[in-house]
Order: C-alpha cells, then sequence, then structure tokens
C-alpha cells in the first residue's frame, strides 16, 4: 500500500486526448466562422447556432483537460499478480486527516508496509 501524488482519474492519457481533440475540433470551427465572416462573399443571414455550437466542444474539452491534469494524493494498493487499484484520497486531504488515515493504516495488522512519497 503506497500513499502518492497522482492522477485523480482512471485512463487520464484518453481524458487528455480526448479534451485536445475537442478544444482542436472548436478551434478549427471558429477559425471558418470568422473566416466565412471576413470574407466579402458572405451572403445570407447567419445565425446564432453557427456561435454557440463550436462553444459545446470547447467547454467539454476544457473540462476534460482539466480533469485529466488534475493531480492529488491517491492511495495505491497491490494484491494479487501485481495487479494495483487507485483511489483518490481528495476528500481526505481536504479534510486535513491525512495523517490519521497513516496513523490507522500503520496500526493494522493486516498492512505490512506504508511509504509516504512525495507527500
Amino acid at each position: 500500500m503506497i500513499l502518492e501524488k497522482g492522477h485523480q482519474v482512471a485512463n487520464w492519457l484518453i481524458i487528455l486526448v480526448i479534451g485536445i481533440c475537442l478544444l482542436t475540433l472548436s478551434g478549427y470551427y471558429f477559425l471558418r466562422l470568422f473566416n466565412y465572416l471576413g470574407s466579402d462573399s458572405s451572403t445570407g443571414p447567419i445565425f446564432i447556432e453557427s456561435f454557440v455550437i463550436p462553444v459545446i466542444p470547447m467547454l467539454l474539452g476544457a473540462y476534460c483537460l482539466y480533469m485529466s491534469l488534475k493531480t492529488g494524493t491517491r492511495l495505491r494498493v497491490t494484491y494479487g499478480d501485481n495487479k494495483s487499484k487507485h483511489f483518490p484520497l481528495a476528500n481526505v486531504q481536504k479534510e486535513g486527516q491525512i495523517d490519521s488515515l497513516v496513523q490507522v493504516l500503520e496500526e493494522s495488522s493486516s498492512f505490512s508496509t506504508i511509504f509516504k512519497n512525495g507527500l
């Protein structure tokens, strides 16, 4: 069992790639829209939806970037054939109870060693 700093979500790399793709798509759509508005050949009405449509992927992409890059304290439990699970401890850290958690885990007879890496 190891207390460490790390990513708070599983599959953070996939979420990061999705966020970058959404932001790229939104940026491309904005560039095409502004290019259309700046050209002299733009005729006909321009609907408000054409401005709102790229905002949704932009906000979703920004949220994906934020969540994928968010780091904090987590508990890594290794079991079986080198399998491990990660449990984010953001709420425990906000309440200032990391030391209490470490003390409880150290006193438990079923756990052998706890490392505090970078905390």
